[in-house]
């Protein structure tokens, strides 16, 4: 992944940040093919808390 984001930080092609993206979906999806419950915050779900 940080591979192909160098190569579109120096083409800065379309099709180079679109590979990027893809690499990066595959290593977000987990083994089994599930995402992650994740919001990259560290919490599993969006309970509204506030007061």
């Amino acid at each position: 992944m940080e591979e192909a984001w160098k190569n579109f930080a120096a083409t800065g092609k379309v099709n180079d940040y679109l590979r990027f993206c893809e690499e990066r979906e595959k290593r977000e999806t987990e083994p089994d093919g599930n995402k992650p419950d994740s919001d990259g915050d560290g919490f599993e779900c969006h309970a509204d808390w506030r007061l």
